[in-house]
């Protein structure tokens, strides 16, 4: 199957329907599969090489984006996060950067999703070599902190 993709280049169909001209549901959908299509080898060496990382980084940082679409992102970037292929290549583009856009739209509101995700890629930041005083000078201990301390996310 993973090989029927890579052959009819469906890679590229997909991140098509990202784009900000389709509707948010098909392009929610399209960064979830982007998101799942990261557990293959193959596939993920191709969405490496492509620079897909810098499409969802961009789908993250931007606040106006649907709901939706941040979360599957976020997912994303889950997924990058928990590969050694990637982590790297996500903390070179400025992982540690978009931590302060995480997980708030402009009511201040805070997205349970989200901030799991969020969770999830400084787990997998800790334990690829990121320094716990690097993580303290971009206050993501502090922002870890909030989250695990929120009665709202038992």
């Amino acid at each position: 199957m993973f090989e029927l993709i890579i052959s009819l280049d469906l890679l590229q169909f997909i991140l098509k329907l990202s784009e900000a001209k389709y509707p948010n549901k098909i392009r929610s959908n399209a960064v979830l599969a982007i998101s799942l299509l990261t557990y293959n080898e193959k596939l993920f060496d191709e969405i490496i090489k492509q620079g897909v990382i810098d499409l969802i980084m961009e789908l993250c940082r931007d606040q106006n984006q649907e709901l939706q679409v941040r979360q599957y992102s976020t997912l994303a970037l889950v997924h990058f996060a928990l590969s050694k292929k990637s982590i790297k290549i996500l903390i070179s583009k400025g992982v540690l950067d978009l931590f302060d856009t995480f997980g708030s739209d402009d009511s201040g509101e805070v997205n349970v999703i989200i901030q799991t995700n969020v969770s999830w890629i400084f787990l997998a930041l800790c334990n690829n070599g990121i320094t716990g005083n690097e993580m303290l000078k971009k206050g993501i201990t502090r922002d870890m902190f909030l989250v695990s301390c929120n009665p709202d996310y038992q």
